[in-house]
């Protein structure tokens, strides 16, 4: 259901979101540092694959479905570069030990080295090409004529209905003043009870204050200068998807996880990390189960700093994982029925598998460079934070300013 909803985005702002959004997207390096700095942030590039998959389904890169297959391509290879910043943070919890934190830390470069040597090889080839668009899409028409996209046609049945009535609802002025103003007041009860923890456990507020004050004005200065656009239905109905999706998947993990990764320890122990071909397999089904990659990594990182797995071990398993991740798009994808939104999923899923034929028989690449750059990290704690805030965050963010 969020989404059929978030396909509302092109008409926020009588259609000026899907001009900002098309206008970034048109920009191959653009789309790609978007998928980069939002998938860092939110770290959940299921969530970024998904949010696309919806974008593209509803239209917002345009009614040319090739076209905006070309589009939405980099973003989703922004997407798997931005997922690595969850294990690559959770490798600092071991960074009181340099011994556990070179090998904690090492075990989750090669995760994101993989990735980024990915993107390297294989955004020109897509940017001058367009592969990954002409392979999936050639997929998905093969999908659709063997009658692919209507496997799901009882799913879209029970969604189109609940999709019609909360865009009906949303159509009366009292329900989106209502939804929107309950919007902003969740948000400024979360800065409270940041603000508040802080007071409890004795810590610096003026910091803090200064910082809620500043983004509750520029939420309130920008909710008042564009009314006309944020009081809307297509943004009330958007804020809405986008609130459900986040709710959905942030809840499937958290069931799964808890039925999952319950015994995870002792299974990857005994069993995963076993051959290489069986650790990626295993990363494949359980992050296919579990619908995050940032889970599974994130779950061995921790053996890797204890000694129980080495990097070589590791590195497989990462493989799978990002065959894994894909298919959250590829479900969302189905619940559409679209067949562009499908070719998306199948680009994800394509480029992931490209990366891997090239860098798997070159794996000492990533491999060595994760493992020198954790050595490097031993000189100072500023040089691993440094990588983080850098390539996940300011970087992206500072050349799409220079870009835009």
């Amino acid at each position: 259901m969020s989404i059929n909803l978030l396909g509302a985005f092109k008409d926020i702002g009588h259609g000026y979101g899907q001009a900002l959004l098309t206008d970034l997207a048109s920009n191959p390096l653009l789309g790609l540092l978007i998928g980069i700095l939002l998938t860092g942030i939110i770290q959940s590039s299921s969530t970024t694959t998904s949010i696309v998959v919806a974008l593209v389904a509803g239209g917002v890169f345009g009614n040319e479905p090739q076209k905006a297959l070309e589009m939405a391509i980099p973003i989703i290879m922004g997407a798997n570069i931005g997922t690595c910043i969850t294990n690559t943070l959770v490798s600092l919890g071991h960074i009181g030990s340099k011994i556990e934190f070179k090998r904690a830390f090492s075990s989750a470069l090669v995760h994101d080295f993989f990735n980024i040597l990915a993107v390297l090889a294989l955004f020109p080839l897509q940017v001058y090409t367009n592969f990954l668009g002409k392979i999936s899409w050639f997929l998905t028409e093969i999908f659709e004529g063997m009658g692919g996209t209507k496997i799901i046609s009882p799913l879209a049945l029970v969604i189109k209905p609940q999709v019609a009535l909360v865009k009906f609802l949303f159509q009366m002025e009292g329900v989106i003043t209502f939804w929107m103003y309950a919007f902003f007041i969740c948000v400024m009860l979360y800065f409270l009870k940041v603000f508040v923890t802080r007071i409890i456990e004795k810590k610096s507020v003026l910091p803090v204050m200064v910082a809620l004050s500043g983004i509750l004005s520029v939420i309130l200065v920008v909710a008042k200068k564009f009314y006309d656009s944020v009081f809307r239905p297509e943004t009330a109905v958007f804020i809405l998807g986008l609130c459900i999706l986040f709710i959905s998947l942030y809840s499937l993990v958290m069931i799964l996880r808890g039925a999952v990764m319950a015994k995870m320890e002792r299974l990857f122990h005994d069993y995963i990390f076993k051959t290489p071909l069986r650790a990626f397999l295993i990363g494949a089904i359980l992050t296919a189960i579990v619908q995050s990659s940032s889970v599974t990594t994130s779950v061995a990182v921790p053996l890797a700093g204890a000694g129980i797995i080495t990097i070589y071990q590791m590195f497989p398993y990462t493989l799978g994982t990002n065959i894994g991740t894909t298919i959250t798009a590829i479900l969302a994808a189905l619940a559409t029925g679209q067949a562009v939104a499908i070719a998306v999923a199948f680009a994800h899923l394509f480029f992931n598998i490209s990366g891997i034929a090239i860098f798997y028989p070159l794996r000492f690449i990533p491999i060595r460079a994760a493992q020198a750059y954790a050595e490097l990290s031993l000189r100072s704690k500023v040089i691993p934070i440094l990588f983080i805030g850098l390539v996940f965050l300011v970087l992206p963010l500072f050349l799409i300013i220079i870009l835009k």
